[in-house]
């Protein structure tokens, strides 16, 4: 078993591939502004019988994997993003039971050259090899994502400037919190009563 934490601002981990669970159970948690820099194929419950969990929490946390990520290679792999915490990956790959969940804010990057742009859900899990399980949080559950509606669940843009140049970016809009929803049901109730005036 084994357990890295990167956190805190300018807190940072370099390493070539991360191995997160290759054999027993492995847990890796980035968050409040850490960073991890893998420069190669990490893997996530790389072996039959393992099982890999990453945590990527908070503003400014960051996994950038140059290459490729498997999740539940011949185990089971989990990666949860939340709280506008990132994944940067070339190439990401999830198998059998695995996957990735994105709560609030949450970005998940991937390398994709050749497109255009389109905001299409489908295109972008075009990129991910495997089951393409990737779930948002809808204010009650993990949903699956094509579950949810662009520019209301999630949003979708291509970069061709800056450090995510080629990069498509899916990111998850949070949800209305309770105090917006009381909000609304407020207004409702005097528009209500003004229409009976």
């Amino acid at each position: 078993d084994g357990t890295v934490t990167v956190s805190g601002s300018g807190s940072t981990w370099a390493c070539v591939g991360a191995q997160i669970g290759a054999s027993g159970s492995g847990l890796l948690t980035i968050s409040s502004g850490g960073a991890v820099n893998s420069s190669s194929r990490s893997t996530i419950g790389a072996n039959a019988g393992a099982d890999g969990t990453v945590v990527v929490s908070g503003a400014g946390s960051i996994w950038d994997n140059k290459g490729i990520i498997d999740v539940g290679w011949n185990g089971t792999g989990a990666v949860t993003i939340e709280d506008a915490g990132s994944v940067v990956v070339d190439t990401l790959r999830i198998y059998g039971s695995s996957y990735v969940n994105m709560g609030d804010e949450a970005s998940l990057s991937h390398l994709d050259a050749a497109n255009a742009g389109s905001a299409d859900i489908n295109a972008f899990l075009g990129l991910v090899t495997g089951t393409d399980e990737i779930n948002y949080w809808d204010g009650a559950a993990w949903a699956d994502i094509t579950a949810g509606t662009e520019g209301v669940d999630y949003s979708l843009t291509h970069s061709t400037s800056g450090d995510l140049a080629g990069y498509t970016t899916l990111t998850v809009i949070p949800e209305p919190g309770t105090l917006g929803l009381l909000f609304v049901a407020s207004a409702g109730l005097f528009v209500a009563r003004r229409l009976r005036i």
